[in-house]
């Protein structure tokens, strides 16, 4: 039997018997998959990533995207727009926006 693994940006992604990747004996397979096995523990907010010389590395996991309910008819990309939070709806706010052009950009120099 034929063992792979696949290597990016120094971490180990993948494992297995398949094919693709970089071929390893079944001792350096058998070896990775003790490493996996004892894999610290991940939370809501820390999750560890197998790096090329078999150590775990601590990363921030990034918070799900809260759900919302878009208004109806807009497009696939104000929709994607909407939920990766690049921009917002507006909302009732008495703030001015001072990048619309029909109001007057304050004067903070006097």
């Amino acid at each position: 039997m034929n063992y792979y693994k696949q290597i990016e940006n120094s971490y180990i992604i993948a494992i297995g018997t398949g094919g693709g990747g970089t071929e390893i004996t079944a001792a350096e397979y058998d070896e990775i998959m003790a490493v996996i096995h004892n894999k610290p523990p991940a939370t809501e907010t820390i999750d560890y990533r197998l790096k090329e010389d078999l150590t775990w590395e601590q990363y921030q996991v990034e918070p799900p995207i809260p759900d919302y309910n878009p208004p109806e008819g807009l497009t696939e990309a104000a929709e994607y727009l909407l939920k990766t939070n690049a921009v917002e709806l507006p909302n009732d706010d008495p703030e001015p926006d001072y990048l619309n052009e029909h109001e007057a950009e304050p004067n903070y120099f006097g």
